[in-house]
Order: structure tokens, then C-alpha cells, then sequence
């Protein structure tokens, strides 16, 4: 059986661009073993820091990324806390989630509908004489008309577009609260130096209402005939306790689209429910998105969204995908290695004691290399007491989701009964939408707890960071952050390491040899693996899906090279 090489580059701008290879076979599988993550950009931001001031760090990291950049400041302003042994008040706390939670819901926005809906829209399917939707024309229609890029003919879709606005209405919180965004300037250790005022409360709140707005009448319902989060929370609730939860929130939708009068008067999450995946329950038409991107190891959540003393809005936890243990995050378990990176040897280990030391005597040949031994990424290989661990919103949820629904759905008996892995495409994205719908009503719950008369900031003793640690741990959409400081005898910075969510998840083959969880997800793509679509080394949709799911920041401009080194260029264009 013939092979033919898949070379997307770069598909992402989050940690610098990244390089996914497969090869796929003449049956559409991805040839086991095949994929390699490559990171192809080197930036070096911990070198940076050394010899500055701890505080220069809030400010320094936040430039890590222009689209996380406030999780980069909580980081690091915690790490501070944790350096100069200082609590913030309960007040300071408060606003930090609430730019937090407020950034969050920005950026759920953007990846669920500016960068990974956009695919379901693609020639792949829905294109009327050869893609995989072509017999069923009121769905390809509905596609297009919701999720089209802004680029495509038929595009922007009004999905995407009303996801565009919301998004820019609610980015505007971060900035009341942080005095520009990105990039804030009140973050402190000991809290926040800003203090709001009633009226900025009631911009706030205003804001608020307008993405509940978005939630009601695109995400969940339709203009005029919305549904309110509470109605879905509802549900949840309901769902979380169900012995079959699949197969009753299918139902739930086939009730909407009997009530509603067809698929054209449902949310934008109903008709992905039901066609994404959960149409395979009783054999009907569906794009098998919860056959492939399959993890296998472990998912890791640090919590995060500090309310006060020690409370936590969500918990942490490393869960065994294998054999369902929960167990609590020990950071002294967190490795990185630099094996298949483009690191000097030994320049690896703990975060209190690697170094980042990159090799410059490289050549052209070295970044062409996929070989399990090989070095082929700047990526270092973070591990988990030796495992590699997916984070982000599938994680997080299945670990501490408020409502239950979605460690009930990892944990459902019907993926026994379909045979498949509960750790997939399909439920990574949905984790991502029920992430955003259950922040709404907290951010409304933290905001009607300010008082603007309260103590935001509690001032460290300096002296504290001399000679002194500490870490930051935070929770940001992407997933499991983690800052480490240290300071020498004058309270300059003598260390600095990030361990970011996407070198968790682009993590290389490592010192054992086991693919990290970008390379095990692409490795799962296949008719005769899982039972998915067979992929098309000519537009691979599956591993956009896949690898855009765990929300990589993606490039606007993706494409592939082939064995031959021409280029194919996948835009949305369609005759």
C-alpha cells in the first residue's frame, strides 16, 4: 500500500509556528507512528528575564503572547506572591478573575468560531458534487451560511461574524480593568493597583449582557428565539447525573428541531452536538468527529480563579486516561526534556534546575528530520511523572467542572459501547463551549461581589525576594500554566522558567519515545482505526480539526507540502 507525505507548516503563532507531518495511506489512515510536532520558531524569553527585577516580570512574560498575555501576567504575579511570601486581599482577587474570566470568554470565542468552525465549512464536506455532506444540501447549507471564514466566497458566515463582535465587546473588560489591553499594567503582587468605580461595575455589567446575549441567541439558541444560560445550565445539571448522557442530550436536540421547525432555527452548539458526533448514537449522518483525536495518557488542570483565602472557583488534578485515577498535581513530578529538542544536552530536568541553552550549530537538513531519536522541534518535552499530559478545556472540565456534565460524559458507558476513547476531537471542542457557557453566570457572581471600597492591594515586604522562589500556577483557556522564579542575594531574577500549555500539548517523542499528545491525536485519524472519515493528504480536515481543537493559536494561512516539496495551498475557495 502506497503513502503519501502530509507536511502542514506552520499552523500555528502561539510559542512560534508549528510544523505538523504525517503520511497517509491509500485507505485515508494516518500510517501509525508517522505524525511529528515540530515548534520551528526558538524566542528564548527566559534567558530574558535574568537580572531584571521580579516585578519587570509581570510585564515581561505578558509578551509571551498576544492573545494569553493576561494569563502570562497572572502567572507571573503569583509566582511574585509565592517569592515575597505576600496574600493578596480578597478584593484584588476578585478583579483578577473577573479580567481573567472576561479574556477567557474572548478567547473561547475566537477559537470555537474565528478558527476552528470555519473547517466544518471547508470543500471537504460541503462542497455539492464531491464533498462528504453533498447529498444532504440543507446541512451544507447551513455551514456555509454560519461558520464560513471571512476569506471564503461565501463568507464571513453569521456565526463567525456575531462571534467577532461579541468577542471585541467583552476584550474591552480586561482593558477597563488593566489600563490597556493586551499587555495589563495594574497586576501586582499583593493584587491589583486598580480600584473601580461604581460606574466602571456598570460598564462592566453592560458589557456582560452582551455576551450573554451572544450565548443566547447564537450559541445556544437563535435571534428571537433564544435560550437563556440558565436553561442550560439546567441541563447540565441534569445531564451530569444521567446514565446515558449522549444519548439524552441527542434527544434534547432532536426535540429542539421538531419544536423549532428544522436544523436552520437551532443554536450553533445543538447542531454541532448532533452532527459532529452524536447522529453515529443511532446511525445517522454524522462527520465522525469523535472518532480520532484520541489522547491516551493523561490530562492535567491546575484549577485556578482565585476567589479568596485558599478557595478555588475550579480544583486541580492529574487524571488517568487508562484507568480513570484522579489524583492531585505534584509539581515536583513536572520534568522537561530536551531529547527530540533543538537544546544542548543536560539542559533539561525540574523547572527549579533546567536551563534554556539553545544549540546554534544547526543546518537546513536538521529541521527535516522525523526520526523517534531525532531532535525536530524547539519544543522542550514536558512529563508528568514521565508521562506526557494533555491540558486545556476537555482537562480542566473532566477534572472540576462545576456542573458534572462533563466528567459524566468522559466517564459514560456508551463509549464502551461504541468502542472508542471518551479523550477525542469531538469532546475536546464541546469541553471548549461548555467552558465559555459556564463562566457567564460566575463573571456575573464575581462582578456583584466588588466593592469599591475594599482593599485591592496588600503591599509585599521587599526584602522577602531576596534569595527567595516561587511559583505561579494558573488555569488560562489553553490550559495547565506554570512560572517559576528565583532570585539572588540583591532580589534580582536569577531563574526563570515558563511551562506553557501548548509545549505541554506539541510535547515531542521525549526520552521513552511515547509522541506527545498533538502526535497521539493525529495518530488516531483513520477509517480503520477508529472508524473516522478517510483523510485526504490533500486537504487533511481531520488534523485541522484535531489539532485546532486544543486551541494552538493557528495560522490564517495554512498549508501543506507534499513528498515532491510543492506546495498545496487549502483556503476556502470552492467552484
Amino acid at each position: 500500500m502506497s503513502e503519501k507525505e502530509v507536511v502542514v507548516d506552520p499552523l500555528t503563532r502561539i510559542e512560534g509556528h508549528l510544523k505538523i507531518r504525517a503520511k497517509i495511506d491509500d485507505s485515508g489512515n494516518v500510517v501509525d507512528e508517522s505524525p511529528y510536532s515540530s515548534g520551528t520558531l526558538y524566542r528564548g524569553f527566559e534567558n530574558i528575564m535574568a537580572g531584571n527585577d521580579p516585578v519587570d516580570a509581570i510585564h515581561i512574560s505578558s509578551r509571551f503572547c498576544g492573545v494569553c498575555y493576561l494569563a502570562h501576567a497572572t502567572a507571573s504575579t503569583r509566582a511574585l506572591e509565592e517569592l515575597y511570601d505576600v496574600t493578596p486581599p480578597k478584593q484584588g482577587r476578585i478583579m483578577r478573575n473577573i479580567a481573567n474570566g472576561a479574556q477567557a470568554i474572548e478567547d473561547h470565542a475566537e477559537i470555537i468560531y474565528a478558527l476552528g468552525l470555519p473547517d466544518l465549512a471547508s470543500p471537504r464536506y460541503v462542497d455539492p458534487d464531491e464533498g462528504i455532506l453533498a447529498n444532504y444540501s440543507m446541512l451544507r447549507k447551513e455551514l456555509i451560511k454560519r461558520f464560513a471564514a471571512i476569506n471564503d466566497p461565501h463568507g464571513p458566515g453569521d456565526s463567525y461574524l456575531k462571534a467577532v463582535e461579541a468577542r471585541k465587546e467583552v476584550a474591552k473588560v480586561p482593558g477597563i480593568i488593566n489600563g490597556m489591553s493586551p499587555h495589563p499594567r495594574t497586576f501586582a503582587p499583593g493584587g491589583i493597583s486598580y480600584v473601580p468605580t461604581y460606574s466602571d461595575l456598570s460598564k462592566m455589567a453592560g458589557l456582560w449582557e452582551r455576551a450573554v446575549k451572544f450565548v443566547e441567541e447564537v450559541a445556544l439558541g437563535r435571534p428571537g428565539d433564544p435560550i437563556t444560560y440558565q436553561t442550560y445550565m439546567e441541563k447540565a445539571n441534569e445531564w451530569s447525573k444521567s446514565d446515558q448522557p449522549l444519548t439524552d442530550i441527542l434527544e434534547w436536540v432532536n426535540t429542539l428541531i421538531d419544536e423549532k421547525g428544522g436544523i436552520s432555527n437551532i443554536g450553533d452548539i445543538p447542531l454541532i452536538l448532533k452532527y459532529g458526533a452524536l447522529n453515529d448514537i443511532k446511525g445517522e449522518p454524522n462527520l465522525k468527529m469523535h472518532r480520532y483525536g484520541n489522547t491516551n495518557q493523561l490530562l492535567m488542570s491546575y484549577g485556578g480563579w482565585e476567589e479568596w483565602e485558599d478557595e478555588e472557583y475550579l480544583g486541580s488534578g492529574v487524571y488517568d486516561i487508562q484507568t480513570g485515577d484522579l489524583s492531585e498535581v505534584d509539581t515536583g513530578k513536572i520534568k522537561e526534556y530536551v531529547t527530540n529538542s533543538y537544546y544542548k544536552e543536560g539542559t533539561g530536568g525540574h523547572f527549579s534546575e533546567e536551563t534554556t541553552e539553545p544549540k546554534t550549530d544547526l543546518k537546513e537538513e536538521d529541521f527535516n528530520t522525523y526520526e523517534p531519536e531525532a531532535e525536530y522541534t524547539w519544543t522542550k518535552a514536558p512529563r508528568y511523572n514521565g508521562k506526557p499530559a494533555e491540558v486545556g478545556p476537555l482537562a480542566r472540565m473532566a477534572i472540576s467542572d462545576p456542573t458534572g456534565l462533563i466528567p459524566n460524559i468522559v466517564q459514560s458507558k456508551e463509549w464502551d459501547q461504541l468502542e472508542l476513547n471518551p479523550v477525542n476531537t469531538f469532546t475536546r471542542i464541546i469541553a471548549r463551549a461548555h467552558n465559555l457557557l459556564i463562566l457567564v453566570p460566575k463573571i456575573l457572581e464575581w462582578v456583584k461581589m466588588v466593592d469599591p471600597e475594599g482593599r485591592f492591594y496588600n503591599e509585599p515586604d521587599w526584602e522577602q525576594g531576596k534569595n527567595s522562589e516561587g511559583i505561579g500556577m494558573w488555569e488560562p483557556p489553553r490550559g495547565s500554566l506554570l512560572h517559576y522564579v528565583s532570585t539572588d542575594g540583591k532580589g534580582k531574577i536569577d531563574k526563570y522558567q515558563a511551562v506553557v500549555p501548548t509545549t505541554w500539548n506539541m510535547s515531542p517523542r521525549g526520552p521513552e519515545g511515547k509522541m506527545g499528545p498533538y502526535e497521539q491525536a493525529v495518530n488516531s485519524i483513520g477509517p480503520d482505526i477508529n472508524g473516522s472519515l478517510p483523510e485526504k493528504a490533500e486537504n487533511p480536515v481531520q488534523l485541522f480539526h484535531t489539532i485546532r481543537s486544543f486551541d494552538p493559536c493557528i495560522a490564517c494561512a495554512v498549508h501543506t507540502i507534499d513528498s515532491e516539496g510543492n506546495q498545496n495551498e487549502f483556503d476556502s475557495w470552492r467552484s
